[in-house]
């Protein structure tokens, strides 16, 4: 159990630092399969646009392939994401309890909103409200007293990767939109080029993100306070 000795001893935090590689390793993996089932999606879209066209070379059951190629990148793509939010998770909740210890400040976001901000609407703000005050809570320069933790300046790192998620996130959902009332190859073109800018944003997003998990499990080793 995480602990503290008498002041002046090294408060005892939960390690995180296992948790934020598995994490990282999870969350690249999922940008490959993102972009491996990206390509998929091209490569559908070219075979439908050449089979519209009245190419000779390309046939239904070419087709069929083609869609079931990008299935299964799909649902290879969703169970990273899945794997990764789950890992990603653990190491929030656990830098969270550790941010407690090393500053008494009081965090906006209280620890359910871990799981609950990426509830509707919520997860417009609240992930990167969380991650945010974990940052400024885990600095090694803060003050032993500090009771406001927004007088502890911000990451830019933090509204770089917010930005850039938030922005992929944006047009996936845009993408499936089109997709779903795409009855031309214009229609098409126009869904594989949002979904294809969704991905380069949200694979944009994993490298800051993973800058910052480094950054605050240094951050959260044992010192004395």
């Amino acid at each position: 159990m995480i602990e503290q000795e008498n002041v002046g001893a090294p408060v005892r935090l939960r390690p995180v630092a296992g948790a934020g590689y598995a994490a990282a390793v999870l969350i690249g993996l999922h940008i490959v399969t993102a972009v491996v089932a990206s390509a998929a999606t091209w490569h559908g879209y070219g075979l439908v646009r050449d089979y519209i066209a009245g190419e000779d070379s390309v046939t239904l059951a070419d087709l069929d392939d083609a869609d079931s190629l990008v299935v299964a990148t799909s649902w290879a793509s969703v169970l990273s994401l899945l794997a990764a939010g789950v890992v990603f998770t653990v190491w929030l909740w656990r830098a969270r309890r550790n941010a407690e210890l090393l500053c008494p400040a009081p965090h906006r976001w209280r620890m359910h909103w871990i799981i609950t901000g990426w509830l509707p609407i919520a997860w417009f703000f609240v992930p990167r409200g969380v991650v945010d005050q974990v940052h400024r809570a885990s600095r090694p320069d803060n003050h032993p007293d500090l009771f406001d933790l927004q007088s502890v300046p911000g990451a830019r790192l933090v509204n770089l990767w917010w930005g850039l998620f938030l922005g992929g996130s944006l047009a996936n959902r845009l993408s499936g939109r089109l997709w779903e009332n795409a009855d031309t190859v214009a229609g098409l073109h126009t869904a594989v080029i949002t979904e294809s800018v969704g991905c380069l944003l949200v694979a944009s997003s994993a490298v800051p993100l993973i800058m910052i998990m480094r950054q605050i499990s240094l951050w959260q080793v044992p010192r004395p306070r």
